[in-house]
């Protein structure tokens, strides 16, 4: 039996900022944006907290921050919201985005 040995791995990030946010290569999954959220006030942003939506190929932190989706709202704003089909936020909750961004996190960290 093979063993799939490709790993997710973080393409950007927003590392300098809360909360974080980053582009993944995932090799199932393919291109996700995923950002750190915070249940409440008194928490801090964590990944667990966050949420994740699908990519399109080119898509880069500056492109979604820059690309107008309509008066008053960016493209990045418009996909945590929801609002564009073509870029869904994915069902994945918790534990599971907490693995997934710091597995992407510390296999990068391993490639430098």
């Amino acid at each position: 039996m093979s063993q799939n040995t490709q790993k997710s791995s973080v393409v950007e990030s927003s590392a300098t900022c809360a909360p974080e946010y980053m582009i993944i290569n995932h090799p199932v999954h393919g291109r996700i944006f995923m950002r750190e959220g915070k249940a409440n006030v008194m928490r801090p942003f964590n990944w667990a907290d966050g949420l994740a939506f699908s990519c399109k190929p080119a898509d880069t932190l500056e492109s979604l921050e820059n690309e107008e989706w309509n008066e008053g709202m960016n493209l990045m704003e418009a996909c945590l919201y929801g609002a564009d089909d073509s870029r869904p936020i994915l069902d994945w909750e918790g534990f599971m985005l907490e693995q997934m961004a710091l597995s992407a996190i510390g296999n990068s960290k391993h490639e430098a």
